[in-house]
């Protein structure tokens, strides 16, 4: 088992996609329709913020840099909720990417705030939900939530870093906390196989489970704000955007690649593959 970081947010996208399937919210619906509590930083973002918007990285709501990163862990789901009045907002929505942590946590626990659960209870409500509607479905067989391996599976990976001085030392675990719908999920390479599978078989898993329907994952690659490249690290590159967990690129030769990377702990994780068709 690792920790697969920020690879989580695909998996909580497709979350909330099982839920749009079941008609309980829509992608386009305000999120105030959706949880009446909710309060974004100013009154216009509170009444217009789609539910696609806590999960696309371009809401327009800022945080400081590495703020999410340094506290994971310290604030509980409510104070989380809260904290999210209180950040800056720099740009229009849908006008410029802007990788926001805090945001998409929120945009994680929605489903359980639509079905009336109390923020206090949200840590757990998302990792059954998670263990119920995308582990389990998918095949993701010992797959769970938790921000530190030990006690909870027998063999386990460790995660290495620099030190101060740039010696390689073992890193220790990190509390992810009330963070955990944007990097809380720990997996085995088996479980991140059968994640992928789902992805190939729009919505399928390998077992012929149809887990979310092809549509609404479509919807989770569908990038919806543009994304930095570099020409010179990938020149064949002719757009890139993010989607809702993904990151959408497609090539000079009209191939595409939809991807996510992530970082914790010591670890870093890349999944990626080629979509039958955009």
């Amino acid at each position: 088992h690792f920790l697969v970081a920020s690879t989580t947010k695909s998996m909580s996208s497709l979350l909330v996609a099982t839920f749009v399937d079941d008609g309980l919210f829509g992608w386009d619906q305000p999120v105030v329709e959706v949880w009446p509590q909710f309060r974004a930083p100013t009154d216009d973002l509170t009444r217009t913020l789609r539910v696609r918007d806590l999960l696309g990285m371009a809401s327009g709501i800022t945080e400081p840099p590495a703020l999410s990163a340094l506290h994971e862990g310290d604030p509980t789901a409510p104070q989380l909720l809260q904290s999210l009045v209180n950040l800056p907002v720099e740009h229009p929505p849908g006008s410029k990417f802007f990788y926001n942590n805090t945001v998409y946590a929120v945009g994680g626990y929605l489903p359980a705030l639509a079905q009336g659960v109390a923020p206090a209870d949200l840590a757990a409500a998302y990792a059954r939900q998670m263990h119920e509607r995308v582990y389990g479905p998918v095949g993701m067989a010992t797959a769970t939530i938790a921000d530190d391996p030990r006690g909870v599976v027998q063999r386990y990976a460790r995660g290495y870093g620099p030190d101060l001085e740039g010696k390689r030392v073992r890193m220790p675990y990190g509390a992810v906390g009330s963070y955990a719908p944007v990097g809380g999920t720990l997996a085995t390479l088996t479980d991140m196989v059968a994640y992928v599978q789902l992805q190939l078989r729009q919505g399928k898993s390998a077992a012929g489970v149809e887990v979310v329907s092809a549509a609404n994952l479509a919807e989770c690659w569908k990038p919806h704000v543009d994304v930095p490249t570099s020409p010179e690290l990938d020149p064949d590159v002719v757009s890139a955007g993010y989607g809702m967990g993904w990151i959408h690129q497609k090539y000079r030769d009209g191939t595409s690649l939809v991807w996510h990377n992530g970082g914790i702990d010591g670890f870093t994780t890349l999944v990626a593959f080629l979509p039958e068709k955009d």
